[in-house]
């Protein structure tokens, strides 16, 4: 096995930006957000001319990536793991660390270490890249030092080897696990459904559980405001369980679910934001990855089923980029604000997301910056559509931005491009 450990020195460098790819079919077709960042407000909402029928956007980083402290470009090879060192910094300062796989597309996976060893792992949560890169947050060692591992999938000891059968891997049939068990905290935070905001600290509920394997926790909060939003994490530091943790209708049916997105824990504990029933009720319930169903059981069936493997180097070959911000220890998603002028109070407007790589939700604003609606699917397929009259002022504010952020304040991680059409007549 190789071993590459590097100590850092302070640089700077400059993200592209992604630029828009997608062409529109009809005309006039406008440029959203020339300079990313630049509307991500209502304060800060972009005029589009008069008569525009069609917009191109894209949704990039709600917050500046080309402001990044460190950065360093490697070369991955199999059975090998990587190891950087920066130091010189203020104890328990926050920080994120992303990795940009896109010009080789290899699956890292992402560590946080105290020495040797690991507090934080992260395998596909990059704002950037193909899917496949890594990303997480941590806070600065009491010595001062950030200490960063990176490898293939599945190497999640990062010692270049493939980790036992099931460790964070596709569903496979049940044969292939040996199911775990292991102690968990759940906490649920209300008046929120920002990740952004996740603190333990202010936690309305905890809940300190174990979970059985065959088994299924499950939560139920009873007379809660209807429609308030809230937020679910799991912190899974004590056993290293990889949890999954979903969001139930009072019919028993899955709204949605998360298997590693919490902020907390071994990278494994999972997250989750929603809205409280119409009944005031929030049932979240809690199993093992890959129970996909909810059932106590793993799933039999499902994409990239994969067989036992014995142990072996990890296999993943290819170059990465890899960032570090501090002052944060997460990324907020981008939003573009947008005012369409000169139309005829009273008269009808349609608005719609036409193209997109991602899950867009589309809100309307009124003149004072207060939300009126939000659309999430109302249009073909995951896009969203809606229909309005002109106010008086004879403008519509629209915003556009990715699944689930209701609340337009950036609660997602959609990096992409898309086309948003605009009907109305002008005065």
């Amino acid at each position: 096995m190789t071993v590459k450990t590097t100590l850092l020195a302070f640089t700077l460098g400059t993200l592209g930006a992604i630029a828009p790819t997608m062409v529109a079919t009809a005309n006039p077709v406008v440029e959203a957000e020339t300079t990313a960042g630049t509307n991500d407000s209502f304060a800060t909402r972009e005029m589009v001319p008069a008569g525009a029928s069609h917009v191109l956007g894209s949704l990039s980083f709600g917050t500046d990536l080309e402001a990044y402290d460190y950065q360093f470009s490697g070369q991955l090879s199999p059975d090998e793991a990587d190891f950087y060192t920066i130091p010189d910094l203020p104890p328990n300062q926050p920080f994120y660390v992303w990795i940009d796989n896109t010009a080789s597309g290899v699956d890292t996976v992402l560590g946080v270490f105290d020495g040797e060893s690991v507090l934080q792992t992260d395998d596909d949560a990059s704002p950037v890249g193909t899917g496949l890169a890594s990303a997480t947050g941590g806070t600065v060692s009491a010595d001062g030092t950030i200490r960063l591992g990176v490898t293939g999938f599945p190497d999640f000891n990062f010692d270049g080897m493939t980790d036992d059968p099931g460790f964070g891997m596709d569903p496979m049939p049940p044969s292939d696990f040996t199911p775990q068990g292991g102690d968990y905290s759940v906490y649920v935070q209300l008046g929120t459904n920002s990740v952004a905001n996740v603190d333990a600290a202010s936690a309305d509920y905890s809940f300190n559980e174990t979970l059985i394997p065959g088994e299924v926790g499950m939560i139920t909060l009873d007379d809660l405001p209807a429609g308030e939003p809230f937020v679910v994490w799991i912190d899974n530091t004590d056993s290293g369980i990889d949890t999954m943790v979903g969001i139930f209708d009072p019919s028993g049916e899955l709204l949605d679910l998360n298997d590693d997105g919490s902020p907390v824990g071994n990278g494994l504990g999972s997250i989750l934001t929603g809205f409280v029933g119409d009944d005031g009720s929030v049932d979240v319930r809690v199993t093992l990855f890959p129970d996909f169903d909810f059932t106590g059981e793993y799933m039999s069936q499902g994409p990239g089923e994969l067989p036992p493997f014995e142990p072996g180097p990890h296999g993943a070959e290819g170059a990465y980029e890899l960032y570090v911000k501090l002052g944060i220890d997460s990324l907020p998603g981008d939003i573009d604000f947008l005012v369409f002028p000169d139309l005829t109070p009273g008269s009808e407007f349609v608005a719609e997301v036409t193209l997109a790589n991602f899950d867009p939700v589309l809100g309307w604003f009124d003149d004072e910056g207060q939300l009126i609606t939000v659309d999430d699917d109302g249009g073909e397929g995951v896009y969203p559509r809606m229909v309005g009259t002109v106010p008086p002022s004879g403008t519509v504010t629209l915003a556009v931005s990715s699944f689930p952020d209701f609340e337009f304040d950036g609660s997602h991680q959609a990096v992409s491009d898309y086309v948003l059409r605009f009907d109305a007549p002008t005065r």
